[in-house]
């Protein structure tokens, strides 16, 4: 096959997800800080989360977010300061900061019915 058929074929049926290399410490650089969360309320169109750095912002976020039994992992860019995620009963939201080199920040946590 030729002409990116495999590379599209690829794209299509296996590698659907966003993924992030593996950390490279000595590359250097520190873990970027605990990011803040604020989850609003659930609506058609999905989920509001919205991500705070603290202190620069990261490369990536991974967004984990539970909805019934199912987890769900998303990846977004650092510069993205809102992600909707899909509609649906969320329950649980985990977001880390990566940095460049691939060093992860602690979570940041938010759970339906917490204070």
């Amino acid at each position: 096959r030729g002409n990116g058929e495999i590379a599209s074929m690829l794209r299509r049926d296996f590698f659907t997800d966003a993924a992030l290399l593996p950390a490279a410490p000595w590359l250097g650089g520190a873990a970027p800080a605990r990011p803040t969360i604020a989850v609003g309320t659930a609506t058609a169109s999905g989920t509001a989360v919205t991500v705070t750095p603290t202190g620069d912002a990261p490369r990536w976020w991974v967004i984990r977010y539970r909805a019934g039994n199912d987890w769900t992992t998303r990846v977004a860019v650092g510069s993205e300061r809102t992600i909707t995620l899909p509609s649906g009963r969320v329950d649980w939201v985990v977001v880390n900061g990566i940095s460049p080199a691939g060093a992860t920040s602690e979570d940041a946590v938010w759970r339906a019915g917490a204070t």
